[in-house]
């Protein structure tokens, strides 16, 4: 990349990092310490720390390592799955008015629609792709992560939910077994997605 495109690679990913912390800043006067209980405020951290790397990398005018550039991917990705399921959903399970809530209100704004459109198109637009031989399995390790820890955390009933696949007790074993296969596959295909994007772009 030139100069220009260094400075306008790294003032992206500064908005976005901006941008997700103004919506952390929301969701702690809501939640509190309780927001790192959700799927979504957790990813848009891990967002904010790629991001703030990658804007290092690029205010020196580096090139990604590939660990920094496996940094935004996993990020970009959880930013995708939280933006589809929000969509097709938990959208569908609020009454009328749901999608233009969970897209549009408070720290929903930044959280759900803009850092994960804005993330995305910078990863495919600037980021360096990584080279790990399995990009994609790599890419769904956060998510796994996070419903491994919930789900047991709702098994003990420490946690409830907090989105409605994981009430283990308000629904039968199976639909949880259901969902959880459908989550990890809609982590997987989405990466997949997103790998074959920046591939081709590249």
């Amino acid at each position: 990349m030139n100069d220009r495109k260094f400075l306008l690679a790294a003032s992206v990913n500064i908005i976005i990092a901006v941008l997700g912390i103004i919506g952390d800043v929301m969701e702690i006067a809501h939640h509190g310490i309780g927001m790192l209980a959700y799927y979504t405020v957790d990813s848009n951290i891990l967002s904010q720390i790629a991001c703030i790397v990658c804007a290092v990398y690029y205010l020196r005018k580096k090139e990604l390592s590939n660990n920094a550039g496996m940094l935004k991917y996993m990020s970009v990705c959880m930013l995708f799955i939280t933006f589809v399921v929000v969509v097709t959903m938990l959208a569908p399970m609020k009454n009328s008015g749901g999608l233009s809530h969970l897209l549009l209100d408070d720290a929903l704004l930044y959280h759900h629609l803009l850092c994960p459109i804005l993330a995305f198109v910078s990863y495919i637009v600037f980021d360096k792709r990584p080279e790990f031989k399995h990009n994609v399995l790599i890419a769904t390790i956060p998510t796994v992560i996070y419903a491994f820890i919930t789900t047991l955390l709702n098994i003990a009933k420490i946690m409830h939910g907090p989105y409605p696949f994981l009430y283990v007790y308000e629904q039968p074993f199976y639909a949880s077994i259901l969902w959880a296969v459908a989550i990890f596959a809609v982590a997987f295909i989405l990466a997949f997605i997103t790998d074959k994007i920046k591939n081709r772009k590249k």
